[in-house]
């Protein structure tokens, strides 16, 4: 039987994701009632199933640290749009960060409407 330690820890926002889970198998008891336990980490990258040719569409700064990207990417076959914030990392690459909204094409002319909406109340148009 495998019972986890910990949740593991999985970075959100990537197709193929940096993946640590640790392990513990406990054993029957043996004739003195002591358990035998091995525990053991895997690490590696998790496919989540995504492609990796994320296209970036359009992106713009935020701030001098973050940017906005629109994105088209695919999942089990089907095409998403991604509105995300990345954020720049350490090693002066941006990282696409949990803030953002996955939707589906069908729902373009929806978020197109919200846009002219939001422009409305801001005295844009």
């Amino acid at each position: 039987m495998f019972t986890p330690l910990s949740p593991g820890k999985i970075f959100n926002r990537g197709f193929s994701l940096p993946y640590t889970k640790s392990f513990r198998y406990k054993g029957n008891a043996d004739r003195t009632g002591a358990h035998s336990a091995i525990t053991f980490t895997v690490e590696g990258e998790r496919d989540l199933g995504m492609s990796k040719d994320n296209k970036t569409v359009y992106s713009f700064p935020k701030n001098p640290t973050e940017e906005i990207r629109a994105s088209l990417s695919s999942y089990k076959n089907k095409q998403y749009l991604d509105l995300r914030i990345y954020y720049l990392g350490d090693d002066d690459e941006y990282h696409p960060s949990k803030k953002g909204i996955t939707l589906s094409p069908d729902l373009l002319g929806e978020l197109e409407e919200a846009v002219r909406k939001l422009r409305e109340v801001v005295g844009e148009d």
